[in-house]
């Protein structure tokens, strides 16, 4: 037996898992070194730009997408087409004008447990084209939005005079990477624009409750509100706008 042998080997092994042990110390001291180097290269990018323009940019293009977005047709079934028509051989006798439109207790539709609201006006004929469609911008991150700017479409008198016509108010959210989802609606009745009282500013008040995409669907949407101003045409002016 090569005890002399058997020593040296019992000698060296110390030696060896001193040294493994130091190889993986100083691996994991230069991943630290990068880490902290990386956090301190974000945090100086960060606070050295007081404007913090990055994120400023990455906002406004967000909102720029939400200003410019596609609005989807309810159940149009080519939901790619965008557009608001006028058909010809209408005659259109007063703009509908929507004021200090708000709405309480959406559904949340995002994964952060809110929603960007946007409202959209559209009028439907007998066989259910959109005729007239007017929308507002949306509001981020918002389940009790309230929209500045009001909505405004113009109504033929067909509208008024014949049975089959619809007009509705819609609330959508807004889904930068995908299909907006509808998050309720509310009919309005035609028949009942120009009639009724109306408030000192001469709009007349109209609140509901939201429903799902059929009156069937009973599930609670939350609630919109807003002001109703019929203004009549002169002959004239129906050709405007």
């Amino acid at each position: 037996v090569d005890i002399a042998g058997s020593d040296e080997v019992q000698l060296r092994a110390p030696f060896f898992l001193a040294a493994a042990i130091g190889a993986l110390g100083w691996s994991f001291a230069w991943m630290v070194l990068l880490f902290q180097f990386s956090v301190g290269v974000f945090w100086y990018r960060r606070t050295s730009n007081p404007d913090n323009s990055v994120q400023k940019l990455k906002t406004e293009n967000r909102k720029r997408r939400m200003k410019h977005r596609h609005v989807p047709v309810l159940g149009a079934e080519d939901a790619e087409v965008d557009f608001v028509t006028s058909k010809e051989g209408y005659e259109w006798i007063a703009w509908l004008r929507l004021s200090k439109i708000c709405a309480t207790s959406l559904q949340a539709a995002d994964v952060t447990g809110s929603s960007d609201p946007y409202a959209v006006l559209q009028l439907f004929d007998p066989e259910g084209h959109v005729v007239q469609k007017a929308e507002t911008e949306a509001v981020e991150k918002n389940l009790e939005p309230k929209w500045e700017k009001g909505m405004k479409i113009k109504i033929p008198r067909q509208a008024i005079e014949q049975e089959g016509w619809r007009l509705a108010v819609l609330v959508y959210d807004f889904d930068e990477s995908g299909k907006d989802e509808l998050l309720g609606q509310v009919d309005i009745d035609l028949r009942d624009l120009a009639e009724g009282p109306a408030s000192e500013d001469g709009g007349k008040a109209h609140a509901d409750t939201l429903h799902g995409e059929t009156k069937g669907d009973l599930s609670p949407r939350g609630g919109i509100s807003f002001q109703m101003h019929f203004d009549r045409l002169d002959v004239g002016s129906a050709e405007d706008g």
